[in-house]
């Protein structure tokens, strides 16, 4: 009954990374730029590298992967400084390191 139960989890979790994949895989395929979305057709180059390197879109897809898969599990990993709970106002789950608080 144990190994049943075992067997159902690792399937589930399979599918689970198989469809975060494709999903991941689809709208990078899609032939749409974010940041021309963002500023238009007639945004300057600067602005839209600016706007590439914001989102992490300079990087390679598998650093983006993984960051994709970091934002999406419950217990992410992100860096512990000050600027970044400012700006993104998040509570860690699991702290790792020195919290914070203010």
């Amino acid at each position: 009954m144990v190994q049943f139960i075992l067997k159902r989890v690792a399937y589930g979790i399979l599918v689970m990374l198989g469809v975060v994949g494709v999903v991941f895989g689809i709208f990078n395929l899609l032939p749409v730029d974010p940041a021309r979305l963002t500023m238009g057709q007639r945004a300057d180059v600067e602005s839209v590298e600016a706007i590439n390197k914001e989102l992490g879109l300079d990087k390679p897809k598998f650093i983006q992967f993984t960051k994709y898969i970091n934002d999406l599990s419950p217990i992410a990993i992100h860096e512990n400084s000050v600027e970044e709970q400012i700006k993104y106002k998040y509570l860690k789950l699991i702290p790792f390191g020195k919290m914070h608080w203010f």
